[in-house]
Protein backbone atom coordinates (compact mmCIF):
# COMPACT_ATOMS: atom_id res chain seq x y z
CA UNK A 1 0.00 0.00 0.00
CA UNK A 2 2.35 2.77 1.14
CA UNK A 3 5.63 0.92 0.83
CA UNK A 4 8.53 3.11 -0.24
CA UNK A 5 9.29 3.03 -3.94
CA UNK A 6 11.49 6.10 -4.14
CA UNK A 7 14.65 5.62 -6.15
CA UNK A 8 16.77 7.06 -3.32
CA UNK A 9 15.69 4.39 -0.83
CA UNK A 10 18.45 2.21 0.59
CA UNK A 11 18.09 -1.30 1.97
CA UNK A 12 18.78 -1.61 5.68
CA UNK A 13 19.67 -5.05 7.04
CA UNK A 14 18.49 -5.63 10.61
CA UNK A 15 18.55 -8.54 13.02
CA UNK A 16 15.23 -10.04 14.02
CA UNK A 17 15.47 -8.29 17.40
CA UNK A 18 16.16 -4.93 15.77
CA UNK A 19 13.21 -5.50 13.44
CA UNK A 20 11.03 -6.23 16.46
CA UNK A 21 12.10 -2.97 18.13
CA UNK A 22 11.51 -1.00 14.93
CA UNK A 23 8.08 -2.62 14.53
CA UNK A 24 7.19 -1.70 18.11
CA UNK A 25 8.35 1.90 17.67
CA UNK A 26 6.32 2.32 14.46
CA UNK A 27 3.21 0.89 16.14
CA UNK A 28 3.69 3.35 18.99
CA UNK A 29 3.88 6.23 16.48
CA UNK A 30 0.64 5.11 14.86
CA UNK A 31 -1.11 4.58 18.21
CA UNK A 32 0.00 8.01 19.47
CA UNK A 33 -1.46 9.64 16.37
CA UNK A 34 -4.74 7.79 16.83
CA UNK A 35 -4.94 8.70 20.52
CA UNK A 36 -4.49 12.39 19.70
CA UNK A 37 -6.96 12.30 16.78
CA UNK A 38 -4.24 13.00 14.21
CA UNK A 39 -3.83 11.31 10.87
CA UNK A 40 -1.39 8.42 11.06
CA UNK A 41 2.08 9.45 9.90
CA UNK A 42 2.53 8.01 6.40
CA UNK A 43 6.20 7.29 7.00
CA UNK A 44 5.49 5.16 10.09
CA UNK A 45 2.88 3.17 8.17
CA UNK A 46 5.28 2.70 5.24
CA UNK A 47 8.11 1.53 7.50
CA UNK A 48 5.80 -0.80 9.44
CA UNK A 49 4.63 -2.41 6.20
CA UNK A 50 8.21 -2.85 5.06
CA UNK A 51 9.25 -4.48 8.34
CA UNK A 52 6.27 -6.83 8.15
CA UNK A 53 7.15 -7.79 4.57
CA UNK A 54 10.84 -8.25 5.48
CA UNK A 55 11.88 -5.74 2.81
CA UNK A 56 13.15 -2.66 4.63
CA UNK A 57 14.36 0.07 2.30
CA UNK A 58 14.29 3.61 3.68
CA UNK A 59 14.55 6.99 2.04
CA UNK A 60 16.69 9.56 3.81
CA UNK A 61 13.53 11.24 5.14
CA UNK A 62 12.10 7.96 6.47
CA UNK A 63 15.44 7.10 8.09
CA UNK A 64 15.59 10.52 9.74
CA UNK A 65 12.04 10.16 11.13
CA UNK A 66 12.72 6.58 12.27
CA UNK A 67 15.91 7.74 13.98
CA UNK A 68 14.04 10.46 15.88
CA UNK A 69 11.31 8.01 16.92
CA UNK A 70 13.82 5.38 18.09
CA UNK A 71 15.84 8.02 19.98
CA UNK A 72 12.70 9.02 21.84
CA UNK A 73 11.80 5.39 22.51
CA UNK A 74 15.21 4.28 23.79
CA UNK A 75 14.97 6.73 26.71
CA UNK A 76 11.96 4.87 28.14
CA UNK A 77 12.39 1.43 26.56
CA UNK A 78 12.32 -1.75 28.60
CA UNK A 79 15.79 -3.07 29.40
CA UNK A 80 15.52 -5.85 26.79
CA UNK A 81 14.97 -3.28 24.00
CA UNK A 82 17.65 -0.72 24.87
CA UNK A 83 20.64 -2.48 23.35
CA UNK A 84 18.94 -3.42 20.06
CA UNK A 85 17.46 0.09 19.84
CA UNK A 86 20.91 1.63 20.22
CA UNK A 87 22.31 -0.77 17.63
CA UNK A 88 19.47 0.18 15.29
CA UNK A 89 20.34 3.85 15.77
CA UNK A 90 23.96 3.07 14.92
CA UNK A 91 22.95 1.27 11.73
CA UNK A 92 20.77 4.19 10.66
CA UNK A 93 23.51 6.72 11.42
CA UNK A 94 26.04 4.67 9.43
CA UNK A 95 23.75 4.26 6.42
CA UNK A 96 22.29 7.79 6.39
CA UNK A 97 24.93 10.31 7.40
CA UNK A 98 22.89 13.53 7.22
CA UNK A 99 19.27 14.63 7.58
CA UNK A 100 17.24 15.07 4.41
CA UNK A 101 17.86 18.26 2.44
CA UNK A 102 14.46 19.66 3.45
CA UNK A 103 15.53 19.95 7.10
CA UNK A 104 19.14 21.09 6.68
Amino acid sequence: MSTTTASDAEALELTRTEQWVLHDVMLRELEAAEESDRSPPWWALAVLEQVESDALSLTCFEAWRVKRAVQSYVERAPDRDRSPARTLLGRIEAAYRSPPAAVQ
